[in-house]
């Protein structure tokens, strides 16, 4: 009976230990995993375990499955040409609407045919043509742009969110977009889907915006 008992005992302890040697070390929450490559770009993008990491250089990329190309893509780049602001929301600003409307804190339709990134975005996506003839965007913001905030150790970082549906190459998609700006770089979170499957992933769009953190 003591030998049954010590081998269980014994069992227990390297059961223990191998659980130990398999320990998260990348600060992944639970049921996430580390997608970017923290040697390379300066911050940790967590998705779902099962989700599939298709890059992870200076562009991170995970999609839901390799049939599910519903995914998360982050950027990031410098801009010359914006003016950084010492509030970063007015530079987030800047960089949306163009250097003029820093201080602009309506928004407007305008900003859409205007010089900032958010005009050059939507000019990639696909025009439609009405039944007079009159051709227009895809491009539609479902609301208007809205700040948050991510994180960087103790600190908070801004950010602004958008999401909009378009057409893209012909076939419709749903995005929502992260817009941040940190140490002299703008990062851009991209999530893409169909519009079909945007009601059963919106909540894990927000679980990975709210595990996204900048490296302290």
């Amino acid at each position: 009976m003591k030998r049954t008992i010590a081998i269980v005992l014994l069992l227990a302890m390297l059961f223990a230990f191998a659980a130990c040697g398999e320990e998260d070390t990348t600060g992944a929450p639970y049921g996430y995993k580390l997608a970017s490559n923290t040697e390379i770009v300066d911050y940790f993008l967590y998705v779902p375990e099962s989700w599939v990491v298709t890059s992870a250089t200076g562009t991170t990329m995970a999609q839901v499955s390799l049939a599910d190309a519903s995914s998360v893509v982050v950027t990031n780049h410098s801009a010359a040409d914006v003016l950084p602001y010492s509030d970063t929301k007015k530079t987030l600003r800047a960089y949306l609407y163009g250097n003029e409307y820093a201080e602009t804190e309506e928004f407007s339709d305008a900003f859409l045919t205007g010089e900032g990134y958010l005009g050059r975005l939507v000019s990639l996506f696909d025009t439609v043509t009405a039944t007079d003839g009159s051709v227009s965007t895809s491009f539609k913001l479902v609301s208007q742009p809205a700040f948050l905030t991510l994180k960087k150790g103790e600190k908070e970082i801004a950010a602004v969110k958008l999401i909009y549906t378009a057409i893209l190459d012909g076939a419709e998609v749903e995005q929502i977009m992260v817009l941040s700006y940190e140490d002299a770089y703008f990062y851009n979170m991209t999530f893409t889907c169909a519009p079909d499957y945007y009601a059963d992933l919106v909540e894990v769009f927000n679980g990975i915006i709210a595990n996204f953190r900048f490296e302290p």
